[in-house]
C-alpha cells in the first residue's frame, strides 16, 4: 500500500487517533476523549502529530494507518522547566501504528519524521514516554510476542534501555485499612488533613519549596482547572499547622484525571488513583509516608472506591506493604542524537 505522512492537528485529530489507539491497543491500555483531550490541550512545550493515510484516497475522514506524537522541551527552558526534565530532550509521546499495517515500513517511517523534527527544534536526545502530560512513563513490556517487537523494533533504530518503572494496583476490600483516615494518622506530632480552601496556599507554598518542577507544577495546574481540595491529602505539623507532606488521591468524578486512571477501563466500577506523595525530608524515617499512604486510601475507600492504582514507581517494596503489586510494566529507552 502506498501511503503518506501528513502533519496532523491535535485537536482535531482526536477522534480518528483514539479510535486508531483503541484498535490497536486498547485491550490494554484503553483511551477515551476525556483522557486524549486532558493530555494534548494543554501543552507547553513544542510538539507535533504525524498521521500516515492512504495515498490513494480522496477521503479527508479515511482512518489513518499510524500515529506519532511528539515533542522537544525547549533547550533555553528556565531553571523551572529543568527541573521537571533535561532541557533540549525530545520525547515520542506514543506511536500507533493498525494492527493490519505492521510490519510494512510505517512504523519505522513516521519515527524517523518525529525524530527528524526532535532534531531540528534542537533536541539532542528522545526518550519512549515519560513527557510532561505524558500517556507512558516509558515502553510498556510484558511477556507477549508484540511486546517483545516493540522493543526490537526501538533497540534496532538506537534506543537503549534504562529504568523499569511500574504501574501497581490494590483493591482496597482485601486490606484492612481501619475506617478513619485521621484516626489511623498515628504520628505523634503530626495530623492528616483533606487540604481545605484555607490551607491550599500553605500547600503549594510547600511543594515548591520541597518538590519543585513536576510535582508542583502537576498540582498547581490541576487546581487551576478545577481540582478540588479533597482530592490532595496532606501531613501537618501539629505544633504551626503546616504541611510536611502530601498525596494526590483521584476517582472518575475528579476534575482532572491522574495517571493512576488513565487506563481505568480495565479497572471495573469506582476506580481510584494515588500519587504522587512525599515526604519533606526533615520528616523522614519517623513512619509518615506510610501512614500517609494508609489515610490516604481510606479517604479514597470512604468515597466508593475499589481498585486503586499507584502509577509510574520502582518502590514496589514499600508500596506491597499496603497490599500493591505490579499491575502495568514499563521500560525507559533513550536515543542520542
Amino acid at each position: 500500500m502506498k501511503y503518506e505522512i501528513v502533519e496532523g492537528n491535535l485537536g482535531s485529530a482526536d477522534t480518528e487517533i483514539v479510535g486508531l489507539w483503541n484498535a490497536a491497543i486498547g485491550v490494554s491500555f484503553p483511551i477515551d476523549i476525556r483522557l486524549y483531550r486532558q493530555q494534548t490541550s494543554q501543552q507547553a512545550a513544542p510538539s507535533i502529530l504525524f498521521i500516515a493515510r492512504n495515498r490513494n484516497t480522496s477521503q479527508d475522514d479515511a482512518a489513518p494507518l499510524g500515529a506519532v506524537m511528539a515533542k522537544v522541551q525547549p533547550a533555553n527552558a528556565g531553571s523551572g522547566a529543568k527541573t521537571i526534565r533535561e532541557a533540549g530532550r525530545g520525547y515520542l509521546s506514543f506511536i500507533i501504528i493498525a494492527r493490519n499495517q505492521r510490519c510494512c515500513g510505517i512504523g519505522g517511517a513516521l519515527l524517523a519524521r518525529a525524530e527528524s523534527w526532535c532534531r531540528s527544534h534542537g533536541a539532542a536526545s528522545i526518550s519512549l514516554g515519560s513527557d510532561y502530560l505524558h500517556f507512558f512513563p516509558g515502553l510498556p513490556i510484558d511477556d507477549s510476542s508484540d511486546s517483545k517487537m516493540t522493543r526490537s523494533f526501538f533497540e534496532k533504530r538506537g534506543y537503549v534501555k534504562g529504568n523499569i518503572e511500574h504501574d501497581l494496583v490494590a483493591d482496597l476490600c482485601d486490606i484492612d485499612l481501619g475506617t478513619s483516615a485521621e484516626a489511623s494518622f498515628a504520628a505523634p506530632g503530626y495530623r492528616f488533613s483533606l487540604c481545605s480552601d484555607e490551607l491550599r496556599a500553605d500547600a503549594l507554598d510547600f511543594l515548591l519549596k520541597t518538590f519543585p518542577g513536576r510535582w508542583y507544577r502537576e498540582i498547581a495546574e490541576s487546581f487551576e482547572a478545577g481540582m478540588r481540595g479533597s482530592d490532595l491529602t496532606l501531613a501537618l505539623r501539629e505544633k504551626d499547622g503546616q504541611p510536611v507532606g502530601f498525596a494526590r488521591i483521584c476517582g472518575e468524578e475528579s476534575a482532572c484525571l491522574s495517571p493512576g486512571l488513565f487506563w481505568r477501563g480495565l479497572l471495573g466500577d469506582h476506580p481510584g488513583a494515588l500519587g504522587p506523595i512525599g515526604i519533606a525530608p526533615f520528616c523522614r524515617r519517623q513512619g509518615l509516608g506510610l501512614a500517609l499512604l494508609r489515610s490516604s486510601l481510606i479517604s479514597l475507600k470512604s468515597r466508593g472506591t475499589r481498585r486503586v492504582v499507584i502509577d509510574w514507581t520502582d518502590q514496589t517494596g514499600f508500596y506491597g506493604r499496603m497490599g500493591f503489586s505490579p499491575w502495568k510494566t514499563y521500560l525507559g529507552m533513550t536515543k542520542r542524537f
